[in-house]
């Protein structure tokens, strides 16, 4: 229940970053911005590297915590694919997309990680991605869960988190998670009196290889889930 309330609460910061970054069109980031509003977008080098051997004009790909503009390519080698972007504030992006006078090329449906598998079918996505956003939820082992429900055998879930969140921001506002990877090699979800690993749970059923990442100064930990 208190992730619950701290969850609620923070909504109002992520709306006004995203407020901020809609209406200068990037904020710091201009080239993102651009990225995410072209249509013709292609897949980053590492999800097209994961979707080789998918057709593109069948590739279905999931978008968790999109935000207003997915920043997920709409395109596979020259071909649109079929994209999906959900969010909890979904409604609210819609808000500021039409304040700001934006059209978004793929529309963010409202939808949350902890339920992405009553929304959609089960083994319905060749790639499903989240990006700098479930350590922000109310249970990301259950979101990653859910999200590896709706991915098809053979497929991928994708995710692109800052490590040890939680720890970073000293617990603060939406940060009661951190994602780390341990010693060994495992994905390690933890909170205050919680902590799962992720590799371990999911051994049955899937893959999971983790590595750090630094890009343009950011320490980033990228998860890659191979479903059985």
């Amino acid at each position: 229940m208190k992730q619950w309330i701290r969850w609620r609460l923070g909504h109002k910061s992520e709306e006004n970053f995203w407020d901020r970054y809609l209406k200068t069109r990037g904020l710091h980031w201009p080239q993102e911005f651009s990225d995410r509003m072209n249509p013709e977008l292609e897949l980053a080098e590492e999800l097209s590297a994961l979707m080789k051997d998918v057709p593109p004009a069948s590739m279905r790909v999931l978008d968790v915590g999109a935000g207003p503009l997915t920043i997920v390519g709409k395109c596979f080698r020259g071909t649109r694919i079929s994209l999906s972007a959900v969010d909890p504030l979904a409604q609210h992006y819609d808000r500021l997309l039409e304040k700001y006078g934006l059209i978004p090329p793929v529309r963010t449906l409202f939808g949350k990680a902890e339920d992405v598998a009553a929304q959609f079918p089960n083994d319905g996505f060749d790639l499903v991605h989240a990006r700098n956003c479930l350590d922000h939820g109310i249970d990301p082992f259950h979101a990653v869960s859910q999200m590896l429900t709706v991915t098809k055998p053979g497929g991928f879930v994708y995710l692109k988190h800052h490590p040890n969140e939680g720890l970073n921001e000293q617990w603060h506002g939406l940060h009661q998670w951190n994602f780390s990877m341990s010693g060994s090699g495992n994905f390690i979800i933890s909170s205050r009196d919680r902590e799962v690993n992720v590799t371990s749970e999911f051994a049955d059923l899937a893959d999971v290889q983790c590595e750090m990442r630094t890009e343009a100064g950011e320490e980033w930990l990228i998860v890659q889930i191979h479903k059985h």
